[in-house]
């Protein structure tokens, strides 16, 4: 009888500690992946500026040597 308790009691810590850590688990995956796309949203963003400000002071540039 006490085998039977000490095993019952195992699993059930077991599989409140799994329930625990996975939540936690769940909840840093999701910031890293937000951290992730954050990365690459602001290298993005940053990379087509310096693109779109190359094409607007060549255009400026030409606009103000045709006059």
């Amino acid at each position: 009888m006490t085998v039977v308790r000490l095993s019952t009691a195992f699993v059930m810590r077991f599989w409140w500690h799994t329930k625990a850590y996975g939540t936690v688990l769940i909840v840093a995956l999701l910031a890293l992946i937000s951290v992730i796309f954050l990365q690459i949203y602001w290298s993005s963003r940053s990379m087509l500026q310096f693109v779109a400000h190359e094409e607007i002071g060549d255009n400026e540039w030409k606009t103000v040597s045709r006059k």
